[in-house]
Parts: structure tokens; C-alpha cells; sequence
């Protein structure tokens, strides 16, 4: 008898341990990724400064040559894409969102294997396609006559950053949520019905990883006691944009709810199209 491609509502399929493991493994995959970041030199990024300079040279017409050590310069309009610009940070927290989104959902262990290979080959592409667009954006963004007072060329960059980052991650969680969601009504029409209920918000995610990697990280590891005030406004600006990313989110979602009724969905958010037994359905 085949299984459960999903898993069913309500069953804390986490208790068993060979569901523990692709967790351990999601996780190892991202202390890695992080760990191997804080130890890289420009050379050893290549693999992903070196096709985010090429699509930007492509896209802005602004040619780079590659300096050892340092990353790809173009000395004419000072810009240089360094290793801080390499996105690995971003590549991990996308990696976090796509791999919790189906691991708690999905019960096989082969699927949840799977799974996460999926999550790593998706982070890379729309890590080098954002990081693409966050960088054009800063070059059009330095060149503007906006700056006096507190506004000043780093602080513009780092806003536009955290901006394109936090929007991008957000579009991109609803893209997989709704993949998901897809291919788990297909997989209902061969099961039983399951009664569902409202389904708590799930666009906290991608934010939530966000800040533990950008700040919650360094918290652990002690690295902004270097640098405290620079931490401190880093850490402040992206509080403040995951804020207003969700209030508006929220008060979208309600204005929805007031508009039309929320139909009744599974508790992994997908839409529910199976009448349930024993209730009056419109």
C-alpha cells in the first residue's frame, strides 16, 4: 500500500527519527554554507561573484576584470563586487525558507532528501538573479542626487539591500508555498478526505530566518561587539523593514478577509476542496 506523499493534519510526523535527519541535514547544509562564507576569500567565491558580475556587465553594459584577492572591479565608476556582495547570507536564508516549507509537509524520507537537494539547486540560481538586481539597483542608487543629512550613499545601499532582499524572499516563499500547495491537492484526489480548518499565517517565515541569519548569527558568534553602533543600525534597519513588510501583509490579508470569506483550508495552508461530512457547505 503506498503511503503519504504529505503529511496528514494534526500527526507530529517529527517524533519518528528518520524524519529527524533530513532536518540535521537542512541545518548541517546551512552551518556549512555559513561557516565556509566566513572563511572565503574573493577566489574562493568565484563561483558566484564571477556569474553576478557577468550578468550585471551584460544588463548595465558596465564592463569587470577580475583582481585577485579582491573580487570584480570596474575602477571607472568605483564598483566593485566584493565578497560582501556575494549573497551567501541571502543564498542560505532562501535555502532555510524552501527546505522548512516542504519538509513539514512532505512524509517519505526519499522525498525529504530530495527535497532539500531541490532547495540548494533553486537557492543558487535566484541567489545570483537577486543579488543581480540589488546590485544594478545600487549603482543606479549611487549615482542619484538624494544624499545630504543623515541620508548618506551607505545608508541608501544598505536600505536598498535589505529592501530587494526581504521583498525578494517573499515572493519567492508564496511561489513555493503555492507549488506545494498545488501538488498536494493533486495528491488528495487518490486520498481520503481531510477535514481542514483555518490555517495560521505562514509569511512570517522567510523574515524570521532572515533575522536569525543576519542577526541573530552574529549575535552568537560575538561579532558585532567590533563594530557595535554599525551592528546596531544594521540590526535596527532590518527590524524595521521585516515590521513594515508584515504590516503590510497583514492588514492586506484583512482587508481580504473583509472582502471575501477565508475558505476553509488544511492546516498547511492549501485550500481544502473536499466537503467534509456532516457540515452545511455552501
Amino acid at each position: 500500500m503506498r503511503g503519504r506523499l504529505f503529511a496528514t493534519p494534526g500527526r507530529r510526523n517529527i517524533r519518528r527519527p528518520g524524519t529527524i535527519i533530513p532536518w540535521v541535514l537542512l541545518g548541517t547544509v546551512a552551518v556549512g554554507l555559513k561557516y565556509y562564507y566566513s572563511h572565503a576569500t574573493g577566489d574562493d567565491l568565484a563561483w558566484v561573484l564571477r556569474p553576478t558580475a557577468g550578468w550585471v556587465a551584460r544588463i548595465s553594459g558596465l564592463p569587470f576584470v577580475s583582481e585577485a584577492g579582491t573580487g570584480f572591479v570596474n575602477r571607472a565608476h568605483r564598483i566593485i563586487v566584493a565578497p560582501a556582495c556575494a549573497g551567501l547570507n541571502f543564498m542560505i536564508v532562501a535555502l532555510l525558507t524552501t527546505g522548512t516549507a516542504g519538509l513539514h509537509r512532505l512524509t517519505s524520507g526519499w522525498m525529504r532528501l530530495a527535497w532539500i537537494g531541490l532547495a540548494v539547486l533553486c537557492a543558487y540560481p535566484f541567489t545570483l538573479m537577486v543579488n543581480t538586481v540589488r546590485i544594478i539597483g545600487a549603482i543606479h542608487l549611487y549615482s542619484a542626487d538624494i544624499y545630504q543629512g543623515w541620508l548618506t550613499p551607505a545608508r541608501a545601499h544598505r536600505m536598498e539591500g535589505i529592501g530587494v532582499y526581504i521583498t525578494s524572499l517573499m515572493l519567492y516563499h508564496l511561489a513555493v508555498e503555492y507549488a506545494l500547495c498545488a501538488v498536494q491537492r493533486r495528491s488528495r484526489h487518490r486520498e481520503a478526505p481531510v477535514p481542514g480548518k483555518t490555517a495560521p499565517a505562514s509569511g512570517w517565515t522567510p523574515m524570521v530566518w532572515y533575522m536569525f541569519v543576519a542577526i541573530g548569527v552574529p549575535l552568537i558568534t560575538g561579532a558585532p561587539f567590533r563594530y557595535p553602533a554599525r551592528f546596531l543600525e544594521h540590526g535596527a534597519t532590518i527590524m524595521l523593514a521585516c515590521a513594515l513588510v508584515f504590516t503590510v501583509l497583514f492588514l492586506l490579508r484583512l482587508m481580504l478577509r473583509q472582502r471575501h470569506p477565508a475558505p476553509r483550508v488544511s492546516p498547511a495552508g492549501c485550500i481544502d476542496s473536499h466537503r467534509i461530512p456532516g457540515e452545511n457547505n455552501p
